[in-house]
């Protein structure tokens, strides 16, 4: 459920414009030093400024949908749901990319609060907005498939495919998801078809190593992405990085993350997956190194997992003091972990 529910998060739309264009020298407004908050995952701040907004009387479909996604961020599903669907009753019938944008993430946090049917039916109100609507479809799909309608699922998921044309990534996801619910001749189809695409482009050798990477086949994802990174993809290194750990070389996989540093000093992602290669190798110190140097991007994409693996590296280490006082602020940002709450229960064990 996890897994599927990150990648919903990756597909949401969310570039929406928060306020209308406005002069260099102008002060901001309080949803946007909202937003910015957000994106220094600075949540108290941020709805602060919400409140200031509501009192300056700015959009109230904007600060909702800004209060909306802070509550998603701290995992408080339910919370977000109340605020997102707040954010489409200030609309007034109105629907247009805004609407959409919010009703995405309502959708999201309804999947996430655990509320399958209220998803799909927000799903499925946006492909009646919008009968071209290829992710929804996806996205519907991706929901059906979790709640193990296989049949749905694999509607939705043609019908998004045929609405793809070209989009190979959107084939790599729908047969990774149905790899990861046990489907795995379902999934190897899309997969397949991913992996067989023709052309000599770096986009062409990426999805080709996608595919084969999510399909198995080592050394041929090894060959593509090779390729990709040599025709200039920097993305295919984090690929190589996850297929060199796959094959259990890890010295190989964290020459991929270090080379895509070079590049992108602000990947948490990067420094996350090094840290995690240097758990597998047991150096805990220097895998507490990495995952910090990856707080320290502020990579608001990477930061849940970074905090988290953090912990994991002062428990292998033996440091537990350091581990609950580390979960205490952890819980008090994505209070809507469980896994954490239960790992919080255990550390005070300790």
């Amino acid at each position: 459920m996890r897994k599927i529910s990150r990648i919903l998060l990756l597909s949401a739309v969310a570039g929406i414009a928060i306020t209308g264009c406005r002069g260099g020298a102008e002060e901001k407004s309080h949803i946007e030093k909202g937003m910015a908050y957000i994106d220094a995952l600075a949540y108290e701040d941020a709805m602060d400024e919400f409140s200031k907004a509501e009192k300056a009387e700015e959009s109230p479909e904007l600060i909702y949908r800004g209060e909306g996604i802070a509550f998603l961020a701290q995992c408080e599903y339910e919370k977000a749901a109340e605020s997102f669907s707040e954010a489409l009753r200030q609309s007034d019938g109105r629907i247009d990319d805004t609407e959409k944008d919010i009703s995405y993430y309502l959708a999201l946090a309804e999947f996430k609060s655990g509320d399958a049917e209220g998803a799909i039916e927000t799903y499925t109100r946006i492909i009646d907005f919008d009968a071209d609507e290829k992710d929804a479809y996806y996205l519907r799909g991706t929901v059906y498939l979790a709640e193990d309608e296989l049949k749905k699922a694999q509607a939705d998921f043609k019908k998004a495919a045929g609405l793809a044309d070209r989009d190979y990534d959107l084939y790599i996801l729908i047969g990774q998801n149905l790899l990861d619910r046990g489907y795995e001749t379902e999934g190897g189809e899309y997969l397949e078809k991913a992996a067989g695409i023709k052309g000599s482009r770096e986009t062409d050798y990426y999805v080709r190593g996608r595919a084969y990477y999510y399909l198995g086949n080592k050394d041929k994802a090894l060959k593509e992405l090779k390729k990709a990174n040599e025709e200039g993809s920097m993305e295919a290194l984090l690929f190589l990085g996850m297929t060199y750990e796959k094959l259990e070389d890890m010295d190989s996989a964290i020459e991929s993350y270090e080379k895509y540093l070079k590049e992108d000093s602000t990947s948490g992602n990067a420094y996350n997956r090094i840290g995690l290669c240097r758990m597998a190798e047991k150096d805990f110190a220097g895998a507490l190194e990495s995952i910090q140097k990856g707080i320290e991007t502020g990579d608001a994409d990477a930061m849940e997992e970074l905090l988290y693996n953090e912990i994991a590296a002062y428990e292998y280490m033996g440091d537990f003091s350091t581990a609950r006082e580390k979960m205490a602020s952890y819980i008090g940002n994505y209070p809507g972990n469980e896994k954490a709450a239960r790992e919080y229960e255990f550390l005070k064990t300790r």
